[in-house]
C-alpha cells in the first residue's frame, strides 16, 4: 500500500528561551519515550480555526501530516520533524502530563500539537519545503521573515516543470505553487 502524504505541513520556529538545561527537544522526547506521545505548545499568535481544520481533516483521513520545528543556530538552522496526531487550541487537565514541566502551567500557549514522533532532520529538508503562500523554499524564506509559523508542502524536482506527481500513475498531476499563484492573480483580475 502506498503511503499517503498530506499536501500541507506546519513549520514552526522555536527557541531555547526558558528551556530546561537539556533543551526543548530533549524535554519533549523524554515524555514521548515514556508516554508514546507528547504535546508541543506554540506560544504567541494563534493559528486560525480554518487552517487548524485543514490539518485536522488531513490527520483524520489518514494523511501523514508533519510538524517541522526549526531553531536558528550559529551555523544556520536545526530542524526536527514530528508526526502530528492532533492539533487543538485547548487541552484537558489530564493532557498536562504530556507537556514538559517547564511550561506546563504557561497560559500563553495558543496552539497545541500532539505528536507521536520527534526526530532530528537534515537541514537540507528546508530546501525541499515550499512555503504555500509564496511558493519560495523554506531555506530562502526563513532568514528574511520574522513569522513564527509557516504552512508548507513538500517540493519535488518535478515542480520546476509545473506539475507534481501525486501517485504512481503518471496521469495524476497537480499544479505547483507557482502555477497556482499565477492562477490566483488571473482569477483576481477577472473577478
Amino acid at each position: 500500500m502506498q503511503k499517503v502524504v498530506s499536501d500541507s505541513h506546519l513549520l514552526v520556529r522555536y527557541s531555547e528561551a526558558d528551556a530546561p538545561p537539556e533543551g526543548v527537544v530533549a524535554a519533549h522526547q523524554a515524555i514521548l519515550k515514556e508516554k508514546g506521545e507528547v504535546l508541543i505548545g506554540k506560544f504567541g499568535r494563534t493559528i486560525s480555526n480554518d487552517k487548524i481544520a485543514i490539518f485536522i481533516n488531513q490527520i483524520e483521513t489518514g494523511k501523514t501530516t508533519l510538524l517541522y520545528l526549526v531553531k536558528k543556530t550559529d551555523k544556520g538552522y536545526q530542524v526536527h520533524q514530528a508526526k502530528l496526531k492532533a492539533i487543538t487550541k485547548q487541552i484537558d487537565k489530564m493532557d498536562l502530563m504530556l507537556v514538559p514541566e517547564y511550561y506546563r502551567k504557561n497560559r500563553f500557549v495558543s496552539v497545541w500539537f500532539r505528536v507521536t514522533s520527534l526526530t532530528k532532520s537534515k537541514t537540507d529538508i528546508l530546501k525541499e519545503l515550499t512555503i504555500k503562500s509564496s511558493g519560495f523554499t523554506a531555506n530562502s524564506t526563513l532568514p528574511k521573515s520574522f513569522a513564527g509559523v509557516f504552512f508548507v508542502r513538500d517540493s519535488t524536482p518535478d515542480d520546476s516543470v509545473g506539475v507534481k506527481v501525486i501517485s504512481n500513475s503518471p496521469s495524476v498531476k497537480t499544479p505547483n505553487s507557482l502555477s497556482l499563484f499565477i492562477d490566483s492573480l488571473t482569477k483576481k483580475n477577472i473577478d
